[in-house]
């Protein structure tokens, strides 16, 4: 293997370890934040997604930011960036279905499916160009 493709596979295998990490902590804290599931936090469904969701990017931004990408830049600069790049992916995860399905006629799980390969290729490319591109 040459060095910039080792470079590359061990960023992506970095980039999709922390989105599992992330998957996994956005679903633990829904859980236990979930007043019709656990009832230890009483929160409605919605807002116990919304936060979860919440923690689940704190924890992928720190973990891409310092694990991924090794980045030395500010978070001045990266956060927003790193917020942005999610908004995009939330609009996409929102009006894509919304066009295909509704319009369309297309089943919900084709739209879905190109959703989870697509929005994190789309992430993994901008996050290492802009996000957390060394200057």
């Amino acid at each position: 293997m040459t060095d910039a493709f080792e470079h590359v596979f061990l960023r992506l295998s970095r980039f999709t370890l922390i989105g599992m990490a992330a998957t996994v902590i956005y679903a633990a804290c829904a859980f236990v934040l979930s007043d019709r599931i656990t009832g230890i936090v009483p929160l409605p469904a919605a807002v116990a997604s919304f936060s979860a969701y919440l923690m689940a990017g704190i924890s992928s931004y720190v973990g891409h930011k310092y694990f991924t990408f090794a980045s030395p830049r500010t978070h001045s600069i990266e956060l927003p960036r790193f917020v942005l790049c999610n908004l995009v992916g939330l609009a996409l995860a929102v009006i894509f279905p919304a066009v295909l399905t509704d319009m369309f006629d297309v089943p919900a799980l084709v739209p879905i499916v190109i959703l989870c390969v697509v929005v994190p290729a789309l992430n993994f490319i901008v996050f290492d160009r802009w996000v957390f591109r060394h200057a």
